[in-house]
């Protein structure tokens, strides 16, 4: 089942490159630690 599921990732990222639907390293890590920042200040 799980090598389902990851097989389906694969398969939308594939999908997603494909379309143009990408962002840049830089634009993830700021999602990323907007989202960290966001997390700790809710403790």
């Amino acid at each position: 089942m799980g090598e389902l599921a990851f097989e389906r990732m694969i398969d939308r990222g594939l999908e997603d490159s494909r379309a143009g639907r990408v962002i840049s390293n830089e634009d993830m890590e700021r999602r990323i630690r907007t989202k960290l920042h966001s997390a700790d200040t809710r403790r």
